[in-house]
């Protein structure tokens, strides 16, 4: 009876390892995307989206000290 109990458990730990190995191995083939094969695209926009200018009209005249 512990022998049978013991496969079962040891069958679940193997299954749930193999389960977490291949999300990780999922995990690192998109960072691997990300980072290497399209990290330049993504730096260019990001490049694009801090260096954009806002106008803002001036709704006050100017002030001057006497």
């Amino acid at each position: 009876m512990r022998l049978l109990k013991k496969k079962r458990l040891n069958r679940r730990l193997w299954i749930l390892q193999v389960v977490f190995i291949v999300l990780f191995l999922l995990l690192l083939q998109r960072l691997w995307d990300l980072q290497v094969i399209n990290g330049k695209s993504y730096a260019d926009g990001y490049e694009l989206e801090i260096s954009r200018k806002v106008t803002d009209p001036n709704t006050r005249e100017r002030m001057v000290n006497i």
